[in-house]
C-alpha cells in the first residue's frame, strides 16, 4: 500500500474498532440484567427480549464486519487485489484465535 492507503486504511479500521465496542457494550447492557435474572428462577418475556436484541446486535457486528472489509478491499489497486484473499484468510485466522481463546480449555 502506499501511504494514502495506508492512512485511510488505519482510519477504517480505528472506525471498525470503535463500533465494535460500542456494540459489544450494549451486549454487554443487555447481557448483566438476562443473567441476574437467574436470581429469580422464573422465565420472562424480558429474557426472551433480551435474546431477539443479543441477536439483532451480532448481526449488525457480521454487517459491519463484511462492510468493513469491503471497504478495505476498495481501497486497493487493481494489482494489488489478489493479495486481498491472503489479507482475508490471516484476518479470519486471527478471528478463529481469539474465539479459541474464549473457550474454556481441556482438562488433561
Amino acid at each position: 500500500m502506499d501511504e494514502v492507503q495506508h492512512d485511510i486504511f488505519l482510519k477504517k479500521v480505528e472506525l471498525h474498532h470503535e463500533e465494535m465496542k460500542t456494540i459489544k457494550e450494549k451486549q454487554l447492557e443487555i447481557l448483566k440484567p438476562y443473567l441476574y435474572s437467574l436470581r429469580n428462577s422464573q422465565e420472562t418475556g424480558e429474557q426472551a427480549v433480551a435474546i431477539q436484541k443479543m441477536k439483532e446486535l451480532e448481526g449488525r457486528k457480521l454487517t459491519s464486519t463484511y462492510n468493513h472489509l469491503n471497504v478495505l478491499k476498495s481501497i486497493l489497486k487493481e494489482e494489488q487485489l489478489p493479495l486481498f484473499d491472503s489479507f482475508l484468510k490471516h484476518r479470519l485466522e486471527a478471528m478463529s484465535k481469539i474465539d479459541r481463546n474464549r473457550r474454556p480449555h481441556n482438562k488433561k
